[in-house]
């Protein structure tokens, strides 16, 4: 079942279920600014700053910096969607490139892909 976004209500995040009459709702905890900058410090710092992926030196995000394919991204090795949880454990650093690219593949195939990328 898919949910959308509907509106955040102080540090609640209210999600309905993407049917057109919506039956149930449940509701998300949003992580507080502190502990989402606490745990990107903490896996950056686990994966010595590289993407675990590709192996670049992944740029920290920050005022004035953009989009680009070497930012630090936090990578779920199980995807949200599929179940996965929010814990350091689930978590890696990788470049927006490579986090974009994966999408919701499997991680071990994704490092075939990317190896056989390198061969060629």
């Amino acid at each position: 079942m898919g949910f959308r976004f509907l509106r955040r209500v102080s540090t609640m995040v209210l999600l309905l279920s993407s049917q057109e009459q919506p039956t149930q709702f449940r509701v998300v905890p949003a992580m507080k600014p502190a502990q989402r900058i606490r745990l990107f410090e903490e896996v950056y710092a686990r994966d010595g700053g590289r993407c675990v992926y590709c192996g670049i030196v992944a740029r920290r995000p920050g005022r004035g910096v953009r989009r680009a394919a070497d930012l630090a991204t936090l990578d779920h090795v199980v995807p949200r969607s599929l179940g996965g949880p929010l814990t350091r454990e689930n978590l890696v650093l990788a470049c927006s490139a490579c986090n974009n690219e994966r999408g919701v593949m499997d991680v071990e195939a994704f490092r075939a892909v990317k190896a056989a990328g390198r061969e060629t």
